[in-house]
């Protein structure tokens, strides 16, 4: 059983006297703690505070890794490319053009895997529903702000990829083979 006194300025200074008038009722009775509510709520707030925190950490490794897998696998394919990369340098293709390729590749690239994403957070938000507070677990300006996000540092992944093309001598990638 919990019970619950209001009261008016310093409740911890009260605690002795509710203690009495509880044991004057039944003086058999545990009294197990004594807390504040402000104690109360932090206690309750605190595991969700904890729980958010865990799912903060997590959603920026997860966009670390997502950075780092979109820069692997436009680096390899660079890689693997560089003799086409240099023949339409020798051919003419403006650097601009090679740039806007290699990014578009990887644009592509985050852009289904965003797609794919999409469709899962929609089907599992059930779950966090109530967790959420002030938010609806299906939010369309959060899920634009995570794709705005998303975007922008798989934009940022792709760029030294792209650089990297656009440097490939055609030379080179012609003697390389």
């Amino acid at each position: 059983m919990d019970l619950a006194v209001r009261t008016r300025g310093n409740p911890a200074a009260l605690a002795s006297a509710v203690r009495a008038a509880i044991r004057s009722v039944d003086p058999t009775l545990p009294i197990l703690g004594v807390a504040t509510m402000d104690e109360v709520l932090s206690a309750t707030a605190q595991q969700r505070r904890f729980t958010f925190v865990l799912f903060q950490v997590f959603a920026v490794v997860a966009l670390l890794l997502a950075a780092a897998g979109i820069y692997g696998v436009l680096n390899g394919s660079v890689t693997e490319r560089t003799r086409e990369i240099g023949i339409r340098s020798a051919l003419g293709a403006p650097r601009a053009g090679l740039l806007g390729m290699v990014v578009r590749q990887g644009l592509a690239l985050a852009a289904a895997g965003m797609l794919a994403g999409s469709a899962g957070a929609l089907v599992l938000t059930r779950f966090l529903q109530k967790m959420l507070f002030g938010v609806e677990a299906r939010d369309p300006v959060t899920f634009a702000a995570v794709v705005v996000v998303l975007l922008a540092v798989a934009f940022g992944a792709c760029l030294h990829p792209a650089i990297r093309a656009t440097r490939v001598s055609p030379l080179e990638a012609l003697r390389a083979e």
